[in-house]
């Protein structure tokens, strides 16, 4: 989802901010496919880190593009509920495995 909402911020950025087409595209691109790069590598300890700091840059945008202030609060607290969500799930699954012997997964 946050893909496709710094791929709309680059419209907004071009035509409401006047910012050049260019370094709209190479911006907003780089962190859409840093987001993707994010997701498919979520198994590796830098992925949270990373997706931390692209929650941080997604509020930043709202320097350029004001309304990516409220859209990247709200990316920022999905992710922290979905770390919180998946490392309790994680938790759980680990204490199942010491109750029963089995590997869960």
């Amino acid at each position: 989802m946050e893909f496709i909402v710094f791929w709309l911020a680059i419209i907004v950025a071009i035509v409401q901010s006047h910012v050049r087409v260019p370094v709209a595209l190479a911006t907003g691109g780089a962190f859409a496919v840093g987001c993707i790069v994010v997701a498919g590598m979520i198994t590796r300890p830098w992925a949270y880190r990373a997706g931390a700091i692209l929650q941080v840059l997604a509020i930043l945008c709202g320097f350029v593009v004001p309304v990516m202030f409220v859209i990247g609060a709200l990316f920022a607290v999905l992710w922290a509920v979905a770390v919180r969500m998946g490392d309790a799930a994680l938790r759980r699954a680990q204490q199942f495995e010491a109750y029963v012997g089995a590997d869960p997964l």
